[in-house]
């Protein structure tokens, strides 16, 4: 789908610099491609991308946990059980639970306690958004969701290792389940297999 710029522009009545600089940042978070003399289009996700992506923020979340039960105290101990309820309260609305599962995510990244932690995944934020949504879309996913995140929520809690398995598992399944997802709808789209 291609971005014109001055019609968004015209459209949201701004003038193209915002525009411009809101298209450089969804390129550099991987969401539209920017073709000189051509303009901005949205990107195309492949299964390839979902694969690489999920691979490092599988890397950077396990590690995340790891150190937020090496260095999780009273007052994050508070906030990771307030973003439980949170997660819980969202679970009837995929879009609020979306939200709501960013903050958890990022929640976790700021309790681990390392700020280039937290710098390389706020790299992945939008990416990871895109698949969530393509997620949280189907079905019966938010209740998964809701599931493996709270029984990772209260093994860390618990200081329990098993967390940083339980969310890779979790994650994993994620990344299997947007793929999935992503050649169903390439299939109906175009009535094959994406090579």
């Amino acid at each position: 789908m291609r971005l014109s710029e001055l019609q968004v522009a015209r459209r949201l009545d701004v003038s193209r610099t915002p525009v411009r600089r809101a298209l450089n940042q969804l390129a550099h978070e991987g969401l539209v491609v920017i073709a000189p003399h051509v303009g901005a289009s949205v990107r195309a996700i492949r299964p390839e991308d979902v694969e690489e992506i999920y691979e490092v923020r599988i890397a950077l979340e396990v590690l995340a946990v790891k150190l937020l039960i090496a260095r999780l105290n009273p007052v994050g101990r508070a906030e990771l059980m307030e973003a439980m309820e949170s997660l819980r309260g969202a679970a009837t609305d995929a879009d609020a639970y979306a939200e709501a599962l960013d903050a958890f995510h990022l929640l976790i990244m700021r309790l681990a306690r390392n700020r280039t932690l937290v710098q390389m995944y706020q790299n992945l934020v939008g990416p990871i958004r895109r698949f969530r949504r393509i997620n949280l879309g189907a079905s019966d996913r938010v209740q998964r969701s809701l599931r493996a995140n709270l029984r990772v929520a209260r093994a860390m809690l618990a200081s329990d290792s098993a967390a940083a398995t339980l969310m890779e598992e979790h994650l994993k399944q994620a990344a299997a389940d947007v793929i999935a997802l992503l050649r169903a709808q390439f299939v109906l789209q175009k009535g094959a297999e994406p090579a």
